[in-house]
């Protein structure tokens, strides 16, 4: 298990972020989830991150799915969301 946490203001800019990860193994068999959230603003823009990642490996097979949903915001822009 491996958690990280951190929090920064400078100036006219803050960051956020949480990075979280899950493994399991027994012998040659893995499974793990990891979870990262960022979240940053600044005089001109602005950004919410989320990526969730699931894995497993069962000898030679490995599978993974990553979502990432984003969505960023400033001055003079579109407001653009990904999922």
């Amino acid at each position: 298990i491996v958690a990280e946490q951190q929090a920064r203001i400078d100036g006219d800019a803050a960051l956020a972020s949480d990075i979280s990860a899950l493994e399991a193994t027994s012998g040659a068999n893995t499974a793990a989830i990891t979870n990262e959230q960022t979240a940053r603003a600044n005089a001109d823009a602005a950004l919410a991150q989320d990526i969730n990642t699931v894995s497993t490996n069962l000898g030679n097979t490995n599978a993974s799915v990553t979502m990432l949903s984003q969505t960023v915001g400033g001055l003079d822009a579109d407001l653009d969301t990904l999922s």
